[in-house]
């Protein structure tokens, strides 16, 4: 009961969803501006505290990421699953994949594993496609931008292709992002 109640309370304070029953982790909630209620523009070491209580130590901890200073990011975090992206000290971006350990919702109820069908009933005419590095899309919203990978690899990605990565932000060069 206890260990329940903790993560209960790790939910409310970082802002993320409904509690999945089963396994007793949150649902990290995506948003064009943020994860869960940490926004772009938070600082780096806040949000590898806050999301370190939710997902457990990082894989990666906070670090440079060479090269990567002229693309607008220039550390990152990971969890498995999970990256953050930083610049200057604050968060400017994420990624999130199906080997997250915890789940992972967008705020409108896209998720990773949802077919292009999906996404297009959710974003509608909003929702781009492109057979560029393998099959990506791209989903304009209020508070920002999604965009991520999909399969199967490569042109052109139809209705029956899979949400791989939901991204949002700055996640480095454009030759390393869709």
């Amino acid at each position: 009961m206890a260990r329940r109640w903790h993560y209960l309370v790790v939910a409310m304070l970082i802002g993320c969803g409904p509690i999945a029953a089963s396994a007793g982790t949150p649902t990290l909630v995506l948003h064009g501006d943020g994860l869960a209620n940490l926004r772009f523009g938070t600082r780096a070491t806040l949000v590898v505290r806050t999301l370190g209580a939710t997902l457990g130590r990082p894989t990666s901890p906070l670090a440079s990421a060479p090269g990567t200073v002229r693309c607008g990011v220039d550390a990152a975090a990971a969890w498995r699953g999970v990256i953050v992206f930083v610049d200057r000290g604050v968060f400017v971006g994420y990624s999130v994949t199906a080997n997250a350990r915890t789940p992972l919702r967008a705020d409108n109820g896209l998720a990773i594993g949802d077919t292009v069908a999906q996404a297009r009933r959710i974003f509608g005419r909003r929702l781009r496609l492109s057979g560029n590095q393998g099959g990506a899309w791209f989903a304009r919203i209020p508070t920002g931008r999604y965009y991520g990978f999909l399969a199967p690899s490569g042109p052109p990605p139809g209705p029956r292709s899979t949400i791989l990565s939901i991204e949002a932000g700055r996640v480095g060069c454009p030759a390393m992002t869709p």
